[in-house]
Parts: structure tokens; C-alpha cells; sequence
């Protein structure tokens, strides 16, 4: 399995805190490209969102920072943002996702990465977020 490039997330992080308190979105591509993401970002899911959720938010009770992240025809998430709906697109519920990161005062840094960084919490990805 691939291993999570720390420095990758910490950035994208930034990246995304900085969109959340713009309330604004921010497309795959243009993540990719702030952030300097090699390669196609059809494999950004597993690699570098997935671990975003779940080692940062969901431990934390934040939102679903990943709402932010849409596709650039349709304005919304991928379909993998809706793997816990079963992959079935719901507008209504990303819409509520988005209010919700939005709304919530983000921590520059995500948190625990340098404590998870140092237990090796996160060398590995899959499961999880849908993807």
C-alpha cells in the first residue's frame, strides 16, 4: 500500500482551512495544483483525502472537511464523498457538509499530526471515507 506523504497533507490542510474561512470551495484540480500533487488527480481520494478525514477529522468530531473539495462540471463532490450514502449522490446532504465546514473555526494545523507522524498512525491508507 502507499505510504501517506506527511508534508502532502500538512499542505492540503492549509489549503483547505484557508478555503473553509473564505467560505468558498475548491476544485480537485486546483487543489492539486496548490499543493503540487504529482501525478492524475483521479487517485487524490485514497492517497491524500482519505487520510485528511480520517485521521484528522473524524477523531476530532470536526466536520467533513472534504466537502470543500468538488469537481470543476458540477460544482460538487466526487462520488466518493458520498461513500457512507451508500455512493448515491445527495445534494442536500453535501450542502449541509459544506454549511457545517463553513461555520466551524478550523485549527491552522491538523490535529495530532506530529504525534501520529511520529507513531506511524497513518503509513498506510484504504477503508474508510468511501473511496
Amino acid at each position: 500500500m502507499p505510504r501517506v506523504d506527511w508534508d502532502l497533507l500538512q499542505c492540503a490542510w492549509a489549503v483547505l482551512v484557508e478555503t473553509a474561512r473564505a467560505r468558498s470551495t475548491i476544485t480537485y484540480g486546483t487543489l492539486a495544483h496548490r499543493i503540487m500533487l504529482p501525478g492524475d488527480v483521479r487517485g487524490m481520494g485514497p492517497l491524500l483525502l482519505h487520510p485528511l478525514y480520517v485521521h484528522f477529522c473524524a477523531p476530532n468530531g470536526f466536520p467533513d472537511i472534504l466537502s470543500l473539495v468538488v469537481r470543476k462540471d458540477t460544482g460538487r463532490p466526487g462520488i466518493g464523498f458520498y461513500g457512507s450514502n451508500g455512493g448515491v449522490e445527495d445534494v442536500a446532504l453535501w450542502r449541509a457538509a459544506l454549511r457545517e465546514t463553513h461555520d466551524f473555526d478550523w485549527p491552522l494545523d491538523p490535529p495530532g499530526a506530529n504525534a501520529a507522524r511520529k507513531a506511524g498512525a497513518c503509513s498506510t491508507v484504504g477503508g474508510g471515507h468511501g473511496w
